[in-house]
C-alpha cells in the first residue's frame, strides 16, 4: 500500500518537471520576424570560423553593430550585423539563436554605425 502511494505522488510531480523543461510546453513567445525581414534572409547559417584566434577579422569591432543594408535593391534599415573583412561577408544577427552569412552576391551596399560615425561600403 505504501509503495502505491509513493508512485501516485511521484509520477505527477515527475511529469510536471519534465513538462516544464520541454520547450514544446514552455510559454516563451515566438520571435516575430516581419514579412520584409524574410526577404533579407538569404544566406547560410554562420558558425564562427575564428574560434581560438587572437583578435578579430571584422570591420571596426568584433561586436555586432547597427547599420543599413541594401540587399537586392531594397534597403533594410537598422539591422544588427558585422562585416567579416577576411571572408568579405556580412554576418547578420537575426535573433539570439540565429546568425547568418548574407548571400554576398545580393548585397549592393551597406553602412555601419560605429561611435557616432557612419561608414558606407559599396
Amino acid at each position: 500500500m505504501r509503495k502505491s502511494g509513493i508512485i501516485k505522488t511521484f509520477f505527477p510531480i515527475l511529469f510536471l518537471i519534465i513538462g516544464s523543461l520541454n520547450p514544446l510546453f514552455s510559454s516563451k513567445p515566438v520571435q516575430d520576424i516581419s514579412r520584409e525581414d524574410y526577404l533579407i534572409m538569404n544566406g547560410k547559417i554562420w558558425r564562427n570560423p575564428y574560434l581560438g584566434v587572437k583578435g578579430h577579422a571584422y570591420f571596426m569591432s568584433g561586436d555586432f553593430l547597427k547599420g543599413d543594408i541594401t540587399f537586392n535593391g531594397k534597403v533594410f534599415r537598422d539591422k544588427t550585423f558585422k562585416y567579416d573583412l577576411y571572408a568579405d561577408e556580412i554576418v547578420l544577427w537575426v535573433n539570439s539563436s540565429t546568425i547568418i552569412f548574407l548571400n554576398k552576391e545580393m548585397v549592393d551596399e551597406f553602412t555601419i554605425d560605429y561611435y557616432k560615425n557612419e561608414f558606407r561600403v559599396l
